[in-house]
């Protein structure tokens, strides 16, 4: 979360006072989150990563494939955004 904030944060920081549409990188944000949510139900050191010891990945499965597909979902509508716009 912090690092999507600070994504946001900084493109319009260095486009102050005239904010732009976001750039090709939010795409590759919002893909990067969308693996890293779907990576996280199938791989075990991703779990470690999220996960507190003694937890299971069943406690949060259902949030993290709705949040995986939203973002999916967000990712492919932004890259057809960007390739009708020309980029």
């Amino acid at each position: 979360m912090v690092i999507w904030n600070v994504s946001i944060g900084a493109q319009m920081f260095l486009h102050y006072p005239r904010v732009q549409a976001p750039g090709p990188l939010m795409g590759v944000l919002l893909a990067v989150f969308c693996a890293f949510a779907l990576g996280t139900l199938r791989f075990p050191w991703l779990q470690a990563l999220l996960l507190k010891p003694g937890r299971s990945i069943g406690e949060v499965r259902t949030q993290l494939l709705f949040v995986g597909v939203l973002l999916g979902v967000m990712a492919l509508a932004f890259s057809l955004r960007l390739g009708v716009r020309g980029g």
